[in-house]
């Protein structure tokens, strides 16, 4: 897991959703090409 997936989670996880929505935003972003089955890429969706 990237630091900044893992910075995201920690900010959800703590109730700063504005915070980790603007990482999920950037992330999905950077990862909008990657393969379906990239880990990272699936906790991000599942989190986001």
């Amino acid at each position: 897991m990237g630091a900044r997936l893992a910075l995201a989670l920690l900010l959800k996880q703590n109730g700063d959703t504005v915070g980790a929505g603007q990482l999920f935003d950037t992330l999905a972003k950077q990862w909008a090409n990657a393969d379906a089955d990239f880990k990272p890429l699936k906790t991000l969706q599942k989190n986001r």
